[in-house]
């Protein structure tokens, strides 16, 4: 194995590494899968995106000022 072989091996083992680092600090599991399948490849599945309803409801918390 040469030196290039060595560097270039290495260079792959620390990308792989990363990416499966960030897919752990991830919350989202649909972000987490697309840096799995980075390292695992195509056959890896990534779970379906979870849409998320962002719209602020409006609830009242307490009765401060009802009288």
């Amino acid at each position: 194995m040469t030196d290039a072989h060595k560097l270039t091996f290495y260079n792959r083992i620390c990308r792989a590494i990363n990416n499966l680092n960030t897919a752990i600090t991830l919350d989202d599991e649909h972000e987490s899968g697309l840096y799995i399948q980075k390292v695992l490849g195509e056959s890896f599945e990534i779970p379906e995106k979870i849409a998320s309803n962002t719209a602020a409801k409006y609830t009242r918390e307490s009765s401060f000022g009802k009288g």
